[in-house]
């Protein structure tokens, strides 16, 4: 289990921000649950919930802090299933789960950050229009804008942390035309 300061370190040096707020909130029951606390929001479910309250770079931030905690990310289910402990563990768990997954994450929030420059860009462009002609370009926008965290997570995906890796890495292959093969 990491500490505060260390969650944050990591999601200074990956993501340029600490993110402190959105490991307060995945910790928050430890005091009441002690280390149970993880079953409540250290799973796919609960990174949905912090994208939810806090946007998508946060949903990166919640993704590395239970990455980091867990050695993956499991589902409610799984906690429910047993399929993984109380620490949110597999029998199958290895830190090099931790070290392969951080990596991918290195390689992924780069791409991120071009993707929403040049919407910004765009829709810097899209400003010095006639407001009457603004509004087709930007609904186009948003209807077509990638997510900045559109990878499927471990728990989406049926099966083990094998299987979500052969699926993302077809996710990898393409996304939104920016290729991601490294």
């Amino acid at each position: 289990m990491a500490y505060l300061y260390e969650h944050c370190a990591d999601c200074q040096k990956l993501l340029g921000r600490e993110w402190k707020e959105v490991h307060k909130w995945l910790d928050a029951l430890f005091k009441e649950y002690g280390q149970d606390h993880r079953c409540h929001r250290h799973h796919a479910e609960g990174i949905r919930e912090v994208c939810r309250m806090w946007g998508e770079e946060a949903e990166m931030a919640a993704k590395i802090h239970i990455i980091v905690d867990c050695w993956g990310i499991p589902s409610q289910a799984d906690y429910e299933s047993g399929r993984v402990n109380v620490n949110g563990f597999t029998p199958e768990s290895t830190e090099a789960n931790v070290a392969w997954l951080l990596d991918e994450i290195r390689l992924v929030v780069p791409k991120m950050k071009l993707v929403g420059e040049k919407i910004r860009e765009c829709s810097v462009l899209i400003s010095e229009l006639p407001p009457e002609d603004q509004e087709p370009y930007r609904r186009h926008i948003a209807e077509t804008a990638p997510r900045a965290c559109p990878a499927p997570l471990p728990g989406d995906v049926p099966g083990d942390l094998r299987t979500w890796r052969s699926d993302y890495k077809r996710w990898k292959k393409g996304l939104y035309g920016i290729e991601l093969l490294y």
